[in-house]
């Protein structure tokens, strides 16, 4: 059985509506966290014209509290969803590709009952199962084995990297715009002490958010990007052994169990233009 008929049978359908679950899971709640950041980020501008010690203090504390909810709590319950997602994804793959599992990375494989829990409570929403077949595009995968297997490890590597520059160009601009604003603004309007403890608390809390999640999509970036460098260099190869296959596919889950996902509302946000990119490539 091929790669093109293998990736649409149910059982694989239904992996893929998991891990889509989880990974939204993970996804809202790095959201829910950007939203705290946003939060801080509108008061410390509201406290450039507000005068008031209570209110400064008000947002020195609220700085100080959602940065300690997103190191004790938010990041844990991330973390747990996406290591899931990753290891049905991986599973996903090792059917599909016809790839041993990898059992030297200590890693339990999802049991069917968890995956049939998982897809129908995915099946819910339509939003989250939608497009879940042709995962690899049908016309673009080679016919020899080998050669379609790490074809479609390179598409995977393609995608998360494009999408992952995008989100990184965004959260720049915005990151930067928003600190250049709430600086002037206490600037302009008369700092006091009240109001400079606020600032530098939220600034803190601020730069603590952007400056780790700027540096975690370039660490991601660099890393997908050196293994769809090695797969491009390896694909242009004669002969290519599963055992090579089955490494570069360890780097492939280390990345997706490892590395900080992007917004689910950007991620669909960009689809569209990553297909058709895609498949002109």
């Amino acid at each position: 059985m091929s790669i093109q008929l293998r990736q649409n049978l149910p059982e694989s359908l239904d992996k893929l509506a998991a891990q889509r679950l989880l990974y939204r899971r993970a996804k809202l709640v790095r959201n829910f966290g950007m939203l705290l950041v946003l939060v801080i980020v509108i008061m410390a501008l509201v406290g450039a014209f507000v005068q008031s010690k209570d209110f400064n203090y008000i947002v020195t504390l609220a700085a100080l509290f959602t940065w300690f909810l997103d190191q004790s709590v938010l990041k844990e319950i991330e973390a747990k969803s996406k290591r899931e997602a990753a290891a049905i994804q991986e599973d996903f793959d090792c059917v599909v590709l016809d790839i041993p599992w990898p059992r030297h990375k200590r890693v339990k494989r999802p049991t069917r009952d968890r995956i049939k829990q998982l897809a129908s409570r995915a099946r819910k929403n339509p939003a989250i199962v939608k497009n879940l077949k042709d995962w690899y595009t049908p016309s673009a995968i080679p016919a020899e084995e080998a050669l379609a297997k790490v074809h479609c490890q390179r598409m995977n590597c393609w995608w998360d990297v494009n999408l992952r520059n995008r989100w990184r160009t965004v959260l720049g601009v915005s990151f930067w715009a928003f600190a250049a604003v709430a600086i002037l603004l206490s600037i302009f309007t008369g700092i006091t002490v009240a109001k400079f403890v606020a600032l530098v608390a939220s600034a803190l809390r601020i730069l603590a958010w952007g400056i780790a999640e700027l540096k975690g999509q370039g660490s991601a970036i660099k890393n997908v990007r050196g293994i769809h460098q090695m797969l491009d260099e390896v694909e242009a190869e004669s002969s290519i052994t599963l055992e090579e296959i089955r490494c570069f596919q360890d780097e492939i889950f280390e990345h997706r169990r490892t590395n900080p996902p992007v917004p689910e509302w950007f991620f669909w946000l960009n689809r569209n233009r990553q297909e058709a990119e895609a498949a002109k490539s």
